[in-house]
């Protein structure tokens, strides 16, 4: 959804529609923050439960690379 706004958000721009493109700028930063806000809490998740519990070699490292992903 987010590289949809952002599109959206260019292509306004560029026809000239400034209007549209603060809401959809707006819209677009709200989403960004719902997006930074669960990426916060799988890497918690990931950090306070799933790295310290894992007993495997290859469990932290996938875990470790989720974090990665997530960051």
């Amino acid at each position: 959804s987010w590289r949809i706004l952002s599109s959206i958000e260019q292509k306004e721009e560029a026809k000239g529609n400034e209007t549209n493109a603060k809401r959809i700028k707006e819209y677009r930063q709200k989403v960004e923050s719902e997006l930074s806000g669960i990426c916060n809490d799988i890497m918690m998740v990931i950090d306070e439960h799933l790295i310290p519990s894992a007993s495997a070699g290859e469990s932290t490292v996938f875990y470790y690379k989720m974090k990665g992903d997530y960051y």
